[in-house]
């Protein structure tokens, strides 16, 4: 049974809250669709997402970026006749809101809408952003360099390459050692190091498009202009395409990666197919129209996606007969954005006919956080990085017998810290207070006979949901206590 959600914008101001019940093979589960915003009878929806202040954030096709309120409360602001965009935002964790502006410019906003600052008009920026370590943008420019930029002030960092030129096709993402992976028209993906320099050159023609995907070990799955999905191994050598194996498959959307390696892509024949991390097909879910929205996977257990047929699907990849695994429900458009899922479960997506949707299901939790690559973009924030950064704090002196406090809080994964672990490496050997948490203490040592310093050093290392891990070292000095004191002694 699929039931219509019905928009009579006439009839409504700022929002609609309508009932859409699901599938009977669901057991009559409910699911709210509440229209958070309208921007017009056709004007395109693009892929929305969540701020750091939990509201959305989306482009339309008329050029403008909506700041809307995720409580159904309407619109915060919107950029458009001053300030137009031309590419899907990312946010980062500070608030701040990063696109590519129609003047082909990099533009940093403030979640009041102010203008925290803009690149260089010798830059021309069309395609999304990307955020790694330390809040730093990367982005692809029209003169054909990737470049790293200041979160602070917008300046540049580094490009690549520094001299010589690479068209560059696909938004920029970030793997493991902040390695920055982006496609060029000559048909190879590359790989840079986050200091601007080149790593490698895929070893085959990949005729990159679309936004790629990292699993968790490595492995990058992107799609190929020859209606394949590729997986390229972590030091560039091609692993499979699936045009090898799968005839059927032509990827229109990004894909995704589940925690069991599962690969999950739309494709032009109205199909979202699941891959194993081999190459070969486990699944397929069938639409009536080109799947062009990348699919999301949430906390419970399902996998969600919208479909050019004005359908919105969730599978439950938990049920095993498959009259009951797949539930439908219409909207007032095509769906070839792709969703964003909120912490609370709530899912938003918008429509080529301008509205954008919050639908709320009360058996899903949010986005799957053991995911390595669980939606679009990796996360609702769209900072297409997929690892943790472990950061061990600022290096300290201090004197002995000191409480010592240890700060592994700067630490960041967009999914979230699922576990901290200390360990020190050098020095006189200390008991902390609790190696498991971010901010462990311990006592300084005494020194010894000698009275010199002595040097602690500690290793973090931190895990996100995925099971990913990165480390980084901090140093303590140790000094006696009336070290720095100076004594003076008064004159005869």
């Amino acid at each position: 049974m699929r039931e219509k959600i019905i928009s009579r914008s006439f009839f409504y101001v700022h929002l609609v809250m309508l009932a859409i019940v699901l599938s009977a093979t669901l057991s009559g589960a409910e699911t709210q669709g509440t229209k958070l915003f309208d921007a017009g009878q056709g004007v395109k929806m693009f892929s929305p997402i969540i701020g750091a202040d939990g509201n959305l954030y989306v482009r339309t096709g008329n050029n403008y970026l909506y700041a809307v309120y995720a409580d159904g409360t309407g619109r915060k602001w919107a950029l458009g006749k001053e300030i137009s965009v031309s590419s899907d935002p990312a946010a980062g964790s500070d608030g701040t809101v990063y696109a590519a502006s129609s003047d082909k410019r990099l533009l940093a906003v403030n979640p009041d809408a102010s203008q925290k600052w803009k690149t260089s008009t010798d830059i021309s920026i069309s395609l999304a952003p990307a955020i790694g370590d330390e809040g730093i943008v990367y982005a692809a420019a029209e003169d054909n360099h990737l470049y790293a930029f200041n979160p602070d002030n917008g300046s540049q960092k580094w490009r690549y390459p520094e001299s010589g030129e690479l068209r560059l096709v696909t938004p920029p993402v970030v793997g493991p050692g902040g390695v920055v992976y982006i496609g060029s028209n000559d048909g190879y993906l590359y790989a840079v190091n986050s200091d601007g320099t080149l790593k490698w050159k895929s070893g085959t023609e990949i005729n990159p498009t679309l936004s790629p995907a990292i699993a968790a070990d490595g492995t990058i799955y992107v799609v190929s202009e020859d209606d394949a999905l590729c997986a390229v191994n972590s030091n560039g050598t091609e692993k499979w395409r699936s045009s090898a194996s799968i005839e059927n498959l032509k990827p229109a959307s990004s894909p995704v990666v589940d925690k069991d390696g599962t690969i999950y892509v739309g494709s032009e024949d109205g199909y979202v197919y699941a891959l194993s991390s081999g190459g070969s097909e486990k699944a397929k879910y069938k639409t009536e129209a080109r799947v062009s929205s990348t699919p999301a996977l949430t906390q419970g257990g399902f996998l969600c996606f919208g479909s050019e047929d004005g359908y919105f699907y969730m599978v439950n990849l938990a049920e095993t007969d498959a009259d009951k695994q797949i539930t439908t429900y219409q909207t007032d458009g095509k769906l070839s954005a792709s969703p964003a899922v909120g912490s609370d479960g709530t899912i938003y997506i918008g429509s080529e006919n301008g509205i954008l949707w919050a639908i709320k299901g009360s058996s899903k939790t949010g986005l799957k956080t053991d995911a390595p690559w669980p939606m679009f973009r990796h996360d609702a924030r769209h900072t297409a990085r997929n690892t943790p950064i472990a950061d061990a704090g600022s290096e300290q002196t201090v004197n002995d017998g000191d409480t010592v406090t240890l700060n592994g809080s700067g630490s960041s994964d967009p999914l979230g810290i699922k576990s901290y672990k200390w360990t020190q490496t050098e020095g006189t050997s200390v008991t902390l207070s609790d190696s498991s948490s971010s901010k462990p203490t311990f006592t300084a040592p005494a020194l010894g006979t000698d009275g010199e310093e002595v040097k602690l050093t500690f290793r973090l290392t931190v895990t996100n949901q995925a099971d990913m891990e990165d480390a980084d070292t901090c140093v303590i000095t140790v000094e006696e206590t009336d070290a720095n004191c100076f004594i003076g002694v008064a004159a005869d």
